[in-house]
């Protein structure tokens, strides 16, 4: 039994699986543990994504990776933060309105991709030591649901943060999704 927690799909319709015992990928009807191809067997996956430029980036507890998408594929190459690179736990990737694809981790903050390369993404908290579980964009502001703090809400127009905690009323700080519905109720 495979116990899938991310899913994305890539132009060509493959389908590309963060799960328990790796990335999977999912092609003419058949599975194919390509964790364990790189050497990687039975780790984790918490995160997978598909770019537009041919690569699958998939995060799990020793970083981020990425591979392209047409099998051309003998070992991942790792997605470094700096030359003294710490193992990122990667929680999720998000592709912001922007077009900026990010990188939420638990306990290293918030992360923007480029190619091979992380960077911080803002210069808040958020970007710094944040265990973050998930995010969510609306218009113009970045929702971030964490362990600890509750909702992190970043406003892009006036740079300020705001904090949606047990002290505004949250039953209490460990969030681990958020949402926004049509009328306007955060979840």
């Amino acid at each position: 039994q495979i116990w899938i927690l991310k899913m994305a799909i890539d132009k060509q319709q493959r389908l590309w699986l963060a799960t328990k015992i790796g990335l999977l990928k999912f092609e003419k009807g058949k599975f194919e543990n390509v964790s364990e191809q790189l050497g990687l067997a039975k780790i984790v996956c918490n995160a997978v994504y598909v770019s537009e430029d041919g690569y699958v980036y998939w995060g799990n507890d020793f970083g981020l990776f990425r591979i392209p998408t047409n099998g051309n594929y003998t070992k991942a190459e790792k997605v470094s933060y700096g030359a003294n690179d710490p193992n990122i736990s990667i929680t999720k990737l998000y592709r912001t309105s922007k077009g900026d694809l990010l990188a939420a981790s638990y306990g290293y903050g918030l992360f923007k991709v480029e190619g091979k390369q992380l960077f911080r993404y803002l210069d808040t908290d958020i970007s710094k030591q944040e265990k973050i579980l998930d995010l969510y964009e609306d218009r113009q502001t970045l929702y971030v649901a964490t362990l600890e703090n509750g909702v992190v809400a970043y406003n892009f127009q006036n740079k300020k943060t705001d904090y949606i905690n047990v002290q505004k009323g949250l039953a209490n700080n460990h969030v681990r999704k958020v949402y926004k519905d049509r009328s306007g109720n955060l979840w």
